[in-house]
């Protein structure tokens, strides 16, 4: 197994922090992050938006209002979701010491 840490958030008042589990090493970060997309919508957290529209080339709006240029959010997961991440985003390979009590994703 392996495992990597996805970080994010404004970094300066607050990070989250999950936890990606895939079978082999990986060098597709894209992969993790769709696998990451994907279970935050199936479990209705609210920094993946699915209701937005593009305002220019690296502004999107979402339907509360709010816009966000490109460098705090992702695109991904099976239906072109957006993770709001607020401008920190990160990923890290860790060894399953390093996994705490934070959410396992398993890919």
């Amino acid at each position: 197994m392996a495992y990597y840490e996805i970080i994010f958030g404004s970094g300066c008042a607050w990070c989250n922090r999950y936890i990606i589990e895939t079978e082999y090493p990986t060098t597709d970060y894209g992969a993790l992050v769709d696998a990451l997309i994907d279970y935050a919508r199936e479990k209705k957290y609210n920094f993946i938006v699915t209701d937005y529209e593009y305002v220019n080339d690296d502004t999107i709006r979402v339907s509360d209002g709010w816009e966000y240029h490109s460098d705090e959010y992702v695109v991904g997961g099976n239906y072109g979701d957006i993770l709001v991440h607020h401008g920190t985003f990160m990923i890290n390979e860790i060894t399953e010491n390093e996994i705490n009590n934070d959410e396992v994703v398993e890919v």
